[in-house]
């Protein structure tokens, strides 16, 4: 299994991108569309590799679980299932990859299972390309906002970066596969989707669908990057997923996406009501 690195500083493939059209994009749509490493075919491999991962049985993929700050509640890492009945509005299984993931599942004997080889091996290799990616990024965000770079990748530490591979249950067209919230800590880059039905906006009144472009991630301030970043044109971005009928992934499958979180800690700060409450801002 691969070990997980953090790459220095370096401008990679988004050498055209500057901070001014990083910050006129969120301030006219709330997200950004930035050029990305990995193919679509890699990152549908993974995402293959991923539901392969699913069809093991629950003892198997319940192995694989820990937080990276046990007193802090969305610090999971490892395989999660969840239901509506369970006070999320979201019916889906997803796994967060992070840094310590390789160490800290080494001893599993479980980890030499094939599948579970091939889905880490697919992760590791996302993840780092998403590292990268977020790496280039704060490197441009540097020239408006000094010192964002090592608030998000301290040196000598695994960042608070979380790669989930998130798989959404089907249900009616129309419906929506993750109610309206914004990501909790400070970035977002989602990186792909097997199907339109993500809509981005600054709240809940101004939602646009945005569809992914090969080759291309998309970056979405979270919830704190506001105040990380010391600038008010920095606002958090609403969205939701609503299911397209036309476009489910399998019968039981509505779609699946694969996002990087980032923040500048592994403490937990805002609540579920915080984030899940749409903001009004000038």
């Amino acid at each position: 299994m691969c070990k997980s690195t953090i790459g220095g500083p370096g401008m990679g493939i988004m050498g055209n991108i500057t901070f001014d059209t990083i910050i006129s994009d969120v301030k006219k749509q709330n997200f950004v569309k930035l050029p990305f490493d990995l193919s679509h075919k890699e990152l549908v491999a993974a995402a293959e590799a991923f539901f392969d991962f699913l069809t093991l049985p629950d003892s198997v993929k319940n192995q694989f679980y820990f937080k990276v700050d046990p007193d802090s509640p969305r610090t999971h890492v490892g395989y999660i299932r969840r239901h509506d009945t369970m006070g999320s509005a979201d019916n889906k299984e997803f796994f967060h990859y992070h840094a310590a993931a390789p160490e800290r599942f080494k001893e599993l004997a479980a980890i030499e299972e094939p599948k579970v080889k091939a889905f880490f091996t697919a992760a590791d290799k996302v993840f780092q390309a998403g590292v990268h990616a977020m790496n280039d990024l704060l490197v441009i965000l540097e020239d408006g906002i000094p010192g964002i770079h090592k608030r998000i990748i301290p040196e000598g530490e695994h960042p608070a970066f979380y790669l989930r591979f998130l798989k959404y249950d089907a249900k009616g067209e129309g419906e929506f596969l993750a109610r309206g919230h914004y990501d909790s800590g400070g970035m977002t880059l989602a990186l792909a989707e097997s199907a339109p039905g993500l809509r981005i906006g600054k709240n809940d009144k101004d939602l646009v669908e945005v569809e992914h472009e090969r080759n291309h991630v998309i970056f979405m301030p979270a919830f704190r990057f506001r105040d990380l970043s010391d600038n008010s044109d920095f606002t958090p971005t609403w969205h939701d997923v609503v299911q397209r009928g036309e476009d489910t992934y399998d019968t039981d499958t509505a779609r699946w996406a694969i996002v990087l979180f980032a923040d500048s800690s592994h403490v937990n700060r805002e609540s579920s009501e915080e984030v899940h409450t749409p903001k009004y801002y000038d």
